[in-house]
């Protein structure tokens, strides 16, 4: 009767959950083979609550249920009589098929709590889902994941090739190679930057997420992912790449003087060309240090007050002072200066320009009219 043999498989497990092992278990464990044979049931079996129902005849065998290097537990079979080699093979056959139907079972438990687990991580975002099975190269899109490049669901079918055509032809290698590192090395997360084709015929930025899902023998069975729109913030950063770059060549080329040092340490961060120029200085010879190390200021009354103007309007607007180059010779410059940030830490930018030759010619036209002034006594203007 179906109730009573389940009080038997419930008698039977409440023994094993209080240590008790059946004693075909025990043998078969102590034996080398897949199987171990019980020629008399009643005698070796008399402590197994299963005597009688499920052990019935006098014989039985005892096989253990293996696959993909796990266990999955034991399969009896009683009989009559013994077993010759053929039926011995067709029962070691039935218990590798029990074992890898446990397998599947627990392969697609697994792989359903994971999904539910990363879904229901990422419901409501705006994120596109992607769920790639493995083992039969079956794959799901979510609508968000086709809206992203311009299509309706059912515009696009959920295949391999939908996405493979898609794909830019310069990411291809490095996509595949971060899918191939996921499977092979175990990482807990796939990441990947790309470009898919969008129905527009436009190029959309796509950030990949997700993670690869192992059945218990380690193989790849399955990825479950994301995709984000991050073309916005793509063109951003190649915006701000060019005005960089624009900046650098500005900064390195610039005719006047351009010196950028911290606020609070005074170490010089970075020179242009016409600073090592004008100075005599490398730029490696510089940078770390401060204005005093490479002695710089000709006068302390110049550097006091720099610092003081600075450090009461956070600029400096065009005044004048007076520098030593590397060799000691003074040259005079009009000074601006402005806070900057880089790396959410405060610089200086300083920006000079060198009027020594132009404060030394105004000096010699100065000499120049006075020597005409004490010279000519009188100037006469006639008309022709």
């Amino acid at each position: 009767h179906a109730s009573n043999r389940e009080q038997i498989f419930e008698k039977f497990q409440n023994k094993i959950a209080k240590g008790w092992r059946p004693p075909c278990v025990e043998s078969l464990k102590q034996e080398s083979g897949t199987y171990i044979q019980i020629k008399d049931t009643h005698t070796s079996c008399s402590t197994c609550p299963l005597k009688g129902d499920a052990l019935r005849q006098e014989r039985a065998y005892t096989l253990e249920l293996n696959h993909s290097a796990s266990h999955y537990g034991y399969l009896t079979v009683s009989s009559s009589s013994l077993f010759d080699p053929e039926e011995l093979a067709l029962l070691e056959e039935v218990a590798g098929d029990i074992a890898y139907g446990i397998f599947n079972i627990e392969t697609e438990r697994i792989l359903k709590e994971n999904e539910e687990r990363y879904r229901f991580a990422i419901e409501g975002a705006s994120d596109g889902l992607w769920d790639w099975n493995l083992l039969n190269n079956k794959v799901y899109f979510s609508p968000r994941w086709k809206e992203i490049i311009g299509y309706r669901d059912d515009e696009l079918e959920n295949n391999l090739e939908s996405w493979k055509r898609r794909l830019h032809p310069d990411d291809q290698e490095a996509l595949f190679s971060a899918i191939t590192r996921s499977h092979r090395t175990h990482t807990k997360q796939y990441q990947n930057i790309h470009r898919l084709k969008h129905k527009d015929g436009h190029w959309v930025w796509v950030q990949a997420r997700g993670q690869t899902i192992y059945t218990q023998s380690g193989k790849a069975a399955r990825m479950i992912g994301s995709h984000t729109d991050i073309t916005e913030l793509k063109q951003s950063e190649t915006a701000l790449q060019l005005s960089n770059e624009k900046f650098e060549k500005a900064f390195k080329y610039a005719p006047n003087i351009i010196i950028i040092t911290h606020l609070k340490t005074g170490e010089i961060y970075d020179v242009n060309k016409t600073f090592e120029r004008v100075f005599g200085y490398q730029k490696q010879d510089v940078i770390g240090k401060t204005t005093l190390d490479i002695t710089l200021w000709c006068h302390d009354t110049d550097r006091g007050k720099y610092r003081h103007d600075f450090s009461n309007s956070r600029y400096v607007d065009g005044d004048i002072y007076t520098f030593y180059t590397k060799e000691k010779r003074e040259i005079t410059a009009r000074v601006y200066a402005n806070l900057i940030t880089i790396n959410k830490e405060d610089y200086i930018l300083a920006i000079a320009e060198n009027i020594t030759k132009k404060i030394a010619l105004e000096t010699e036209n100065k000499k120049l009219i006075h020597v005409l002034d004490q010279n000519i006594n009188e100037v006469h203007v006639i008309n022709l």
